[in-house]
Protein backbone atom coordinates (compact mmCIF):
# COMPACT_ATOMS: atom_id res chain seq x y z
CA UNK A 1 0.00 0.00 0.00
CA UNK A 2 1.21 3.08 -0.87
CA UNK A 3 2.92 5.31 2.43
CA UNK A 4 -0.18 7.64 3.49
CA UNK A 5 0.21 11.41 4.67
CA UNK A 6 -1.69 10.82 8.11
CA UNK A 7 -2.71 13.55 10.83
CA UNK A 8 -1.29 13.51 14.43
CA UNK A 9 -4.53 14.25 16.64
CA UNK A 10 -4.04 14.33 20.19
CA UNK A 11 -7.20 13.38 22.26
CA UNK A 12 -8.04 15.13 25.89
CA UNK A 13 -6.17 12.06 27.90
CA UNK A 14 -3.09 12.95 25.95
CA UNK A 15 -3.14 10.37 23.44
CA UNK A 16 -2.52 10.45 19.79
CA UNK A 17 -4.57 9.09 16.89
CA UNK A 18 -3.54 8.71 13.48
CA UNK A 19 -6.08 9.54 11.14
CA UNK A 20 -6.11 9.33 7.21
CA UNK A 21 -8.01 9.16 4.40
CA UNK A 22 -7.91 5.36 2.30
CA UNK A 23 -9.13 5.53 -1.04
CA UNK A 24 -11.27 2.26 -1.64
CA UNK A 25 -12.18 2.60 -5.32
CA UNK A 26 -15.38 3.78 -7.70
CA UNK A 27 -18.55 2.38 -6.06
CA UNK A 28 -20.42 -0.01 -8.53
CA UNK A 29 -23.62 1.45 -7.67
CA UNK A 30 -23.35 5.16 -7.35
CA UNK A 31 -19.97 5.37 -10.05
CA UNK A 32 -18.44 7.87 -7.88
CA UNK A 33 -15.03 7.28 -6.06
CA UNK A 34 -15.55 6.02 -2.49
CA UNK A 35 -12.88 7.16 0.10
CA UNK A 36 -13.23 6.18 4.15
CA UNK A 37 -11.57 7.71 6.95
CA UNK A 38 -9.50 5.62 9.25
CA UNK A 39 -8.04 6.23 12.93
CA UNK A 40 -5.88 4.17 14.79
CA UNK A 41 -3.19 4.05 17.91
CA UNK A 42 -0.27 3.38 15.68
CA UNK A 43 0.75 3.83 12.08
CA UNK A 44 0.92 -0.08 11.75
CA UNK A 45 -2.25 0.08 12.88
CA UNK A 46 -3.26 2.91 10.59
CA UNK A 47 -1.73 0.40 7.58
CA UNK A 48 -3.70 -2.57 8.68
CA UNK A 49 -6.60 -1.17 9.47
CA UNK A 50 -7.06 0.39 6.14
CA UNK A 51 -6.23 -2.76 4.24
CA UNK A 52 -9.02 -4.02 6.23
CA UNK A 53 -11.17 -0.88 4.83
CA UNK A 54 -9.88 -2.11 1.15
CA UNK A 55 -10.86 -5.94 1.47
CA UNK A 56 -14.20 -4.69 2.98
CA UNK A 57 -15.13 -2.76 0.18
CA UNK A 58 -13.95 -5.65 -2.01
CA UNK A 59 -16.07 -8.42 -0.13
CA UNK A 60 -19.45 -5.63 -0.55
CA UNK A 61 -19.01 -5.55 -4.21
CA UNK A 62 -16.97 -2.85 -4.66
CA UNK A 63 -19.75 -0.66 -3.03
CA UNK A 64 -20.82 0.99 0.27
CA UNK A 65 -24.49 1.49 -0.86
CA UNK A 66 -25.43 -1.56 1.51
CA UNK A 67 -24.95 0.96 4.39
CA UNK A 68 -27.72 3.43 2.57
CA UNK A 69 -31.12 2.80 4.90
CA UNK A 70 -28.69 2.44 8.70
CA UNK A 71 -30.04 6.09 8.77
CA UNK A 72 -34.15 6.89 8.96
CA UNK A 73 -33.96 10.36 10.10
CA UNK A 74 -31.61 13.28 11.05
CA UNK A 75 -31.87 12.75 14.37
CA UNK A 76 -30.63 8.86 13.85
CA UNK A 77 -27.65 10.81 11.95
CA UNK A 78 -27.02 12.90 14.76
CA UNK A 79 -26.98 10.29 17.80
CA UNK A 80 -24.28 7.92 15.52
CA UNK A 81 -22.10 10.98 14.39
CA UNK A 82 -21.96 11.87 18.49
CA UNK A 83 -21.17 8.35 19.04
CA UNK A 84 -18.04 8.24 16.12
CA UNK A 85 -16.52 11.78 17.01
CA UNK A 86 -17.60 13.22 20.48
CA UNK A 87 -14.83 11.29 22.32
CA UNK A 88 -12.34 12.28 20.18
CA UNK A 89 -13.06 15.63 21.28
CA UNK A 90 -11.98 18.05 24.03
CA UNK A 91 -14.16 18.63 26.53
CA UNK A 92 -14.81 22.33 26.10
CA UNK A 93 -15.26 21.56 22.09
CA UNK A 94 -17.54 18.75 23.11
CA UNK A 95 -19.97 20.62 25.17
CA UNK A 96 -19.36 23.45 22.64
CA UNK A 97 -20.53 21.07 19.93
CA UNK A 98 -23.33 19.47 21.81
CA UNK A 99 -24.87 22.94 22.78
CA UNK A 100 -24.87 23.78 18.92
CA UNK A 101 -26.73 20.39 17.90
CA UNK A 102 -29.17 20.59 20.77
CA UNK A 103 -29.95 24.64 20.24
CA UNK A 104 -29.76 24.94 16.50
CA UNK A 105 -29.59 21.52 14.20
CA UNK A 106 -31.90 19.17 16.24
CA UNK A 107 -34.77 21.99 16.78
CA UNK A 108 -35.80 22.10 12.96
CA UNK A 109 -34.69 18.93 11.32
CA UNK A 110 -35.10 16.35 13.53
CA UNK A 111 -38.34 15.63 12.40
CA UNK A 112 -36.92 15.14 8.89
CA UNK A 113 -36.49 12.16 7.18
CA UNK A 114 -32.73 11.97 5.60
CA UNK A 115 -34.22 11.77 1.79
CA UNK A 116 -36.30 15.23 2.19
CA UNK A 117 -33.16 17.38 3.53
CA UNK A 118 -32.26 19.51 0.67
CA UNK A 119 -30.21 22.41 0.20
CA UNK A 120 -33.01 24.56 -0.24
CA UNK A 121 -34.39 23.42 3.61
CA UNK A 122 -30.60 24.12 4.88
CA UNK A 123 -30.42 27.79 3.34
CA UNK A 124 -33.78 28.46 4.94
CA UNK A 125 -32.60 27.47 8.20
CA UNK A 126 -30.18 28.95 8.28
CA UNK A 127 -31.21 32.76 6.80
CA UNK A 128 -33.52 31.97 9.59
CA UNK A 129 -30.59 31.75 12.51
CA UNK A 130 -29.08 34.78 11.11
CA UNK A 131 -32.68 36.67 11.69
CA UNK A 132 -32.93 35.30 14.93
CA UNK A 133 -29.28 36.91 16.20
CA UNK A 134 -30.21 39.74 14.35
CA UNK A 135 -33.27 40.42 16.13
CA UNK A 136 -32.78 38.45 19.51
CA UNK A 137 -32.72 40.76 23.17
CA UNK A 138 -30.11 40.89 25.24
CA UNK A 139 -30.51 40.38 28.61
CA UNK A 140 -26.89 40.93 30.52
CA UNK A 141 -24.89 40.58 27.51
CA UNK A 142 -26.50 37.20 26.63
CA UNK A 143 -28.65 36.51 24.28
CA UNK A 144 -31.57 33.19 24.02
CA UNK A 145 -30.37 29.79 23.47
CA UNK A 146 -30.34 29.31 19.77
CA UNK A 147 -30.35 33.36 19.01
CA UNK A 148 -26.46 33.74 18.72
CA UNK A 149 -24.30 35.47 16.08
CA UNK A 150 -21.71 32.42 15.70
CA UNK A 151 -24.12 30.39 14.29
CA UNK A 152 -22.19 30.09 11.56
CA UNK A 153 -20.55 27.11 13.77
CA UNK A 154 -23.51 25.28 14.12
CA UNK A 155 -23.33 24.87 10.19
CA UNK A 156 -19.72 24.11 10.26
CA UNK A 157 -21.16 20.95 12.20
CA UNK A 158 -24.28 20.10 10.51
CA UNK A 159 -21.62 20.05 7.07
CA UNK A 160 -19.43 17.30 9.36
CA UNK A 161 -22.20 15.22 10.28
CA UNK A 162 -23.36 15.04 6.77
CA UNK A 163 -19.85 14.00 5.42
CA UNK A 164 -20.08 11.73 7.99
CA UNK A 165 -23.64 10.17 6.07
CA UNK A 166 -21.86 10.40 2.81
CA UNK A 167 -18.92 8.54 4.17
CA UNK A 168 -21.06 6.02 5.16
CA UNK A 169 -23.28 5.60 2.53
CA UNK A 170 -26.35 6.87 4.33
CA UNK A 171 -26.24 9.79 1.37
CA UNK A 172 -24.85 10.10 -1.87
CA UNK A 173 -24.08 14.03 -1.44
CA UNK A 174 -23.87 17.04 1.43
CA UNK A 175 -26.53 18.71 0.98
CA UNK A 176 -24.66 21.19 3.01
CA UNK A 177 -22.03 21.48 1.30
CA UNK A 178 -22.73 24.82 -0.59
CA UNK A 179 -24.53 26.83 1.97
CA UNK A 180 -23.09 29.49 3.15
CA UNK A 181 -24.10 31.66 6.57
CA UNK A 182 -24.74 35.10 5.99
CA UNK A 183 -22.83 37.88 8.63
CA UNK A 184 -24.69 38.91 11.21
CA UNK A 185 -25.23 42.75 11.63
CA UNK A 186 -23.39 45.03 13.72
CA UNK A 187 -25.03 44.96 17.18
CA UNK A 188 -24.90 49.05 18.56
CA UNK A 189 -25.32 47.56 22.11
CA UNK A 190 -22.46 45.25 22.32
CA UNK A 191 -21.36 44.12 25.57
CA UNK A 192 -19.50 46.01 27.76
CA UNK A 193 -15.94 43.89 29.14
CA UNK A 194 -15.84 44.18 32.56
CA UNK A 195 -13.64 45.60 34.33
CA UNK A 196 -12.49 46.53 37.90
CA UNK A 197 -11.90 50.93 37.43
CA UNK A 198 -8.96 52.51 39.29
CA UNK A 199 -11.45 52.95 42.23
CA UNK A 200 -13.00 49.68 42.31
CA UNK A 201 -9.54 47.86 42.35
CA UNK A 202 -8.44 50.45 45.12
CA UNK A 203 -11.38 48.96 47.20
CA UNK A 204 -11.04 45.45 45.94
CA UNK A 205 -7.38 45.76 47.47
CA UNK A 206 -7.82 47.00 50.80
CA UNK A 207 -10.43 44.79 50.88
CA UNK A 208 -8.62 41.56 50.67
CA UNK A 209 -5.79 42.93 53.13
CA UNK A 210 -8.94 43.43 55.73
CA UNK A 211 -9.25 40.20 55.46
CA UNK A 212 -9.19 37.64 58.53
CA UNK A 213 -5.66 35.37 57.98
CA UNK A 214 -7.83 32.25 57.47
CA UNK A 215 -6.75 29.39 55.48
CA UNK A 216 -9.84 29.69 52.85
CA UNK A 217 -9.13 33.56 52.83
CA UNK A 218 -5.40 32.81 52.09
CA UNK A 219 -6.60 30.83 49.12
CA UNK A 220 -9.06 33.34 47.82
CA UNK A 221 -6.52 36.16 48.00
CA UNK A 222 -3.73 33.95 46.36
CA UNK A 223 -5.87 32.81 43.45
CA UNK A 224 -7.14 36.75 42.96
CA UNK A 225 -3.95 38.20 43.25
CA UNK A 226 -2.47 35.85 40.46
CA UNK A 227 -5.24 35.83 37.90
CA UNK A 228 -4.88 39.78 38.29
CA UNK A 229 -1.01 39.96 37.94
CA UNK A 230 -0.67 37.51 35.25
CA UNK A 231 -4.15 37.52 33.64
CA UNK A 232 -4.56 33.70 33.23
CA UNK A 233 -7.81 32.10 32.61
CA UNK A 234 -9.49 30.92 35.77
CA UNK A 235 -8.84 26.93 33.97
CA UNK A 236 -5.87 27.44 33.64
CA UNK A 237 -4.82 28.92 37.04
CA UNK A 238 -6.61 26.37 38.60
CA UNK A 239 -4.66 22.99 36.26
CA UNK A 240 -1.25 24.51 37.36
CA UNK A 241 0.88 22.55 39.45
CA UNK A 242 3.86 23.96 41.21
CA UNK A 243 6.31 22.08 38.66
CA UNK A 244 4.68 24.60 36.19
CA UNK A 245 6.24 27.52 38.44
CA UNK A 246 9.91 28.63 38.09
CA UNK A 247 10.97 30.73 40.84
CA UNK A 248 14.74 30.59 39.38
CA UNK A 249 13.44 31.93 35.75
CA UNK A 250 10.68 34.28 37.01
CA UNK A 251 7.88 32.58 35.00
CA UNK A 252 4.75 30.45 35.32
CA UNK A 253 4.18 28.05 32.09
CA UNK A 254 0.78 27.43 31.00
CA UNK A 255 -0.14 24.14 29.35
CA UNK A 256 -3.06 22.85 30.51
CA UNK A 257 -6.70 23.75 32.20
CA UNK A 258 -9.74 22.42 34.50
CA UNK A 259 -13.37 22.84 32.02
CA UNK A 260 -16.26 23.22 33.13
CA UNK A 261 -16.62 19.43 33.86
CA UNK A 262 -14.14 19.82 36.34
CA UNK A 263 -11.80 17.45 34.60
CA UNK A 264 -7.57 18.61 33.84
CA UNK A 265 -7.51 19.13 29.65
CA UNK A 266 -3.73 19.14 29.16
CA UNK A 267 -4.37 21.59 26.04
CA UNK A 268 -5.79 24.91 27.12
CA UNK A 269 -7.71 26.87 24.66
CA UNK A 270 -5.79 27.18 21.71
CA UNK A 271 -2.63 25.84 20.87
CA UNK A 272 -1.15 30.16 21.46
CA UNK A 273 -2.81 29.20 25.24
CA UNK A 274 0.30 27.37 25.47
CA UNK A 275 2.63 30.02 27.08
CA UNK A 276 5.46 31.19 29.29
CA UNK A 277 3.91 34.27 31.65
CA UNK A 278 6.94 36.29 32.92
CA UNK A 279 6.15 37.14 36.71
CA UNK A 280 7.91 40.11 38.88
CA UNK A 281 9.22 39.79 42.26
CA UNK A 282 6.15 40.15 44.42
CA UNK A 283 4.38 37.38 42.37
CA UNK A 284 7.17 35.22 43.39
CA UNK A 285 7.27 35.74 46.89
CA UNK A 286 3.53 35.54 47.23
CA UNK A 287 3.86 32.52 45.77
CA UNK A 288 6.64 31.27 47.48
CA UNK A 289 4.82 31.98 51.00
CA UNK A 290 1.50 30.02 49.66
CA UNK A 291 3.79 27.28 48.51
CA UNK A 292 4.65 27.13 52.37
CA UNK A 293 1.75 27.85 53.86
CA UNK A 294 0.28 24.84 51.78
CA UNK A 295 3.11 22.33 53.34
CA UNK A 296 2.11 23.36 57.23
CA UNK A 297 -1.78 24.09 57.03
CA UNK A 298 -3.39 21.82 54.35
CA UNK A 299 -2.06 18.64 55.76
CA UNK A 300 -4.28 16.35 53.51
CA UNK A 301 -2.57 18.21 50.60
CA UNK A 302 0.22 16.02 49.33
CA UNK A 303 2.79 19.30 48.35
CA UNK A 304 5.05 17.71 45.77
CA UNK A 305 6.43 18.15 42.07
CA UNK A 306 3.15 17.58 40.74
CA UNK A 307 0.98 19.08 43.64
CA UNK A 308 -1.57 21.59 42.25
CA UNK A 309 -0.85 25.17 43.30
CA UNK A 310 -4.70 25.52 44.20
CA UNK A 311 -5.80 22.35 45.43
CA UNK A 312 -9.59 21.22 45.77
CA UNK A 313 -11.26 20.22 49.04
CA UNK A 314 -12.76 17.13 47.37
CA UNK A 315 -10.42 16.67 44.62
CA UNK A 316 -6.61 17.36 43.60
CA UNK A 317 -7.65 20.90 42.05
CA UNK A 318 -10.08 23.27 42.56
CA UNK A 319 -13.27 23.33 40.11
CA UNK A 320 -15.02 26.76 38.07
CA UNK A 321 -18.07 26.76 40.62
CA UNK A 322 -16.68 26.80 44.00
CA UNK A 323 -14.33 29.46 42.92
CA UNK A 324 -16.91 31.58 40.81
CA UNK A 325 -19.82 31.54 44.15
CA UNK A 326 -16.72 32.33 46.76
CA UNK A 327 -15.68 34.85 44.37
CA UNK A 328 -19.46 35.98 44.52
CA UNK A 329 -19.61 36.61 47.99
CA UNK A 330 -16.58 38.53 48.30
CA UNK A 331 -17.73 40.93 46.16
CA UNK A 332 -21.30 41.15 47.91
CA UNK A 333 -18.94 42.12 51.26
CA UNK A 334 -16.99 44.31 49.27
CA UNK A 335 -20.09 45.75 47.68
CA UNK A 336 -18.80 45.85 43.91
CA UNK A 337 -20.33 44.86 41.41
CA UNK A 338 -19.65 41.31 39.38
CA UNK A 339 -17.03 41.20 37.32
CA UNK A 340 -16.75 37.34 37.42
CA UNK A 341 -13.54 35.84 37.81
CA UNK A 342 -12.42 36.32 33.90
CA UNK A 343 -12.71 39.90 34.66
CA UNK A 344 -9.45 39.95 36.46
CA UNK A 345 -8.22 39.27 33.17
CA UNK A 346 -9.50 41.83 31.26
CA UNK A 347 -8.32 44.29 34.24
CA UNK A 348 -4.98 42.91 33.77
CA UNK A 349 -4.91 44.15 30.29
CA UNK A 350 -6.19 47.13 30.57
CA UNK A 351 -3.71 48.01 33.35
CA UNK A 352 -0.96 46.82 31.53
CA UNK A 353 -1.93 48.70 28.20
CA UNK A 354 -2.72 52.17 29.97
CA UNK A 355 0.67 51.87 31.26
CA UNK A 356 2.59 51.55 28.09
CA UNK A 357 2.76 47.83 27.44
CA UNK A 358 2.51 46.91 23.57
CA UNK A 359 0.02 45.07 22.11
CA UNK A 360 1.96 42.16 21.18
CA UNK A 361 3.51 41.20 25.08
CA UNK A 362 0.02 41.79 25.77
CA UNK A 363 -1.38 39.24 23.21
CA UNK A 364 1.67 36.74 24.42
CA UNK A 365 0.42 37.37 28.33
CA UNK A 366 -3.10 36.29 27.40
CA UNK A 367 -2.50 33.40 24.95
CA UNK A 368 -4.90 35.14 22.13
CA UNK A 369 -4.14 33.66 18.68
CA UNK A 370 -4.23 36.46 17.40
CA UNK A 371 -3.04 40.15 18.12
CA UNK A 372 -6.18 41.11 15.89
CA UNK A 373 -8.37 39.98 19.22
CA UNK A 374 -6.48 41.57 21.77
CA UNK A 375 -6.49 44.95 19.74
CA UNK A 376 -10.19 44.28 19.05
CA UNK A 377 -11.44 43.41 22.55
CA UNK A 378 -9.25 45.85 24.36
CA UNK A 379 -8.40 49.25 22.32
CA UNK A 380 -11.44 50.76 23.31
CA UNK A 381 -11.32 50.49 27.26
CA UNK A 382 -7.50 52.46 27.09
CA UNK A 383 -8.38 55.87 28.21
CA UNK A 384 -5.18 56.68 29.43
CA UNK A 385 -3.59 55.97 25.79
CA UNK A 386 -6.10 58.00 24.35
CA UNK A 387 -5.52 60.63 26.54
CA UNK A 388 -1.76 60.55 26.00
CA UNK A 389 -2.38 59.82 22.34
CA UNK A 390 -3.85 63.57 22.12
CA UNK A 391 -1.81 65.34 24.12
CA UNK A 392 1.17 63.74 21.74
CA UNK A 393 -0.75 65.42 18.71
CA UNK A 394 -1.11 68.79 20.42
CA UNK A 395 3.29 68.91 21.29
CA UNK A 396 3.83 67.96 17.82
CA UNK A 397 1.50 70.76 16.42
CA UNK A 398 3.54 73.13 19.35
CA UNK A 399 6.77 71.93 17.34
CA UNK A 400 5.65 72.73 13.92
CA UNK A 401 4.10 76.06 14.37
Amino acid sequence: MRTQKLKEVKKADGSIVFVGQVYLGIDSVTKKRRNTTVRAKSRRQWNTKAQQAKNEFNENGRTTYVDSFKFETFEELVVDWQRVYLPTLKDSTRVMTENYINNYLLPPLQIYQLKDITPRLISSIVKRWAVNADTAIITNGRREKGKGKDYSNALFILKKIFDYAFEVGALESNPAMSIRAPKPQKRTNKQKIKVFTDEELRIWLEYLDALPDTPKNIYDINLYMLLLETGMRIGEALALTWKDVDFNNQFIHVEATVTRAKRVQQMPKSQDSVRDIYINANTIKRLKDWKLHQAKNLKTISISSNGFVFPGAHAPHGNYPQARDQFMRHLKKAGLPNIGLHGFRHTHATLLLNNGAEYKEIQHRLGHASISTTMDTYSHLSQEKARQTAEILNFSLKKIQ
